[in-house]
């Protein structure tokens, strides 16, 4: 029974939704085909950037309802969100389905949109937007599947569809950066600890990387070794003047002779204060820059000093954490079957159920696993 419902819903789950809330007409088919695209078509940013594109919906014939899959590299690019377009909105009641994110597959499962009673659009619009992190630099062929596309009576209509490429440059200034590969080890070292300690990784942000190598190498330049700047300015003020939002901000720094960044990281994990930020659970990225030259502090000279600043902030989370749901799991097996979607949206007609409950309902639905 799971296989068959799993086989139903990847390619025509919304349908079957309509079908279940609406009696069905009988729509005559039509020869033109509506167009589903990926826009901008073609893009190139600097690593270290978001990328944001759009599907895009140019309807042939009244529609109201559709549903995609999404592929792309996960070498280059990682989802960080993806949001309801305005192409169904106006006005009127609809359910939106973000899919699942698989960012270590490079797949987004299951994004649909679908509006509520016998309303249906012809105007083109946004049906959904995917905000990426660039991971690093290459190119990613961004690819639309299991497109469909529905009217009010639940019947597909024909579809056209144009995926898209983004390329991923290296910035000058990442070019420029003898220390990017150490930075990289430190971000490895930090990963591991939070993994060991139960907590998600930190993601790399090119701001706070700017800010935090800038700083790195000024105390080296200025023979220093604070928090503030050479003019006084907080850590704090830094990264807020760099254009990095966020509601709490955390800085570690560090200096070894000679440059060791095993040392580092063990000298700052062995210190409460700088261990409690690297494994705060409300930071979720971090920015880490390295500098390395002839260096004075405390009276004393040396020749090959390393300092190595680490900037944490909250941004935006890759994926929303998963709510566990089973208010209409009848026969508590821990499955949420066809017959437990039917009674979820009974009791929403009936005014017992919000979107979002139906949302998550059937989300569990879609993904045929055991929520528990």
């Amino acid at each position: 029974m799971n296989d068959t419902l799993k086989s139903i819903s990847s390619g025509y789950f919304f349908r079957i939704f309509l079908l279940l809330l609406f009696a069905s007409v009988l729509i005559a088919p039509v020869s033109a085909e509506t167009l589903v695209s990926i826009s901008p078509s073609d893009q190139s940013v600097t690593a270290g950037s978001t990328v944001t594109v759009v599907v895009y919906i140019e309807p042939d014939t009244p529609i109201s309802g559709a549903q995609f899959d999404f592929s792309f590299d996960s070498d280059v690019l990682s989802v960080v969100s993806i949001s309801e377009g305005e192409v169904f909105t106006n006005g009127v009641s609809t359910m939106f389905n973000e899919g699942t994110i698989d960012n270590s597959e490079g797949a987004i499962m299951n994004v649909y949109n679908v509006i509520f009673g016998k309303n249906e659009v012809t105007e083109s619009g946004t049906l959904a937007t995917i905000v990426f992190d660039s991971k690093g630099s290459g190119a990613s062929s961004l690819q639309l599947s299991n497109v469909v596309v529905s009217n009010s009576g639940g019947a597909a209509v024909p579809v056209s569809v144009v995926n898209g490429m983004v390329s991923i440059l290296v910035s000058t200034s990442s070019a420029d950066n003898p220390y990017a590969e150490e930075e990289q080890q430190m971000l490895d070292l930090i990963n591991q600890e939070r993994e060991e300690n139960g907590l998600d990784p930190y993601r790399f942000n090119s701001l706070l990387n700017s800010v935090a190598s800038d700083h790195s190498q000024e105390m080296i330049e200025k023979d220093y070794f604070n928090h503030n700047s050479y003019d006084g300015s907080s850590f704090s003020t830094r990264i807020g003047n760099s254009g990095y939002a966020s509601y709490t901000y955390a800085e570690n720094i560090a200096f070894r002779v000679p440059p060791s960044v095993v040392s580092a990281h063990e000298g700052l994990m062995n210190s409460p204060g700088h261990r409690a930020n690297i494994l705060n659970p409300n930071y979720n990225e971090i920015g880490i820059g390295i500098w390395v030259g002839e260096y004075t502090y405390g009276g004393r000279s040396y020749s090959n000093a390393a300092t190595y600043t680490q900037n944490f902030g909250w941004g935006e989370p890759v994926t929303d954490p998963a709510i566990p749901y089973n208010v209409y799991d009848k026969n508590k097996d821990c499955l949420i079957d066809f017959g437990d979607v039917s009674a979820g949206i009974d009791g929403y007609l009936n005014g017992l159920s919000s979107f979002a409950e139906i949302s998550k309902l059937i989300d569990l639905f879609l993904s045929s696993e055991p929520y528990c």
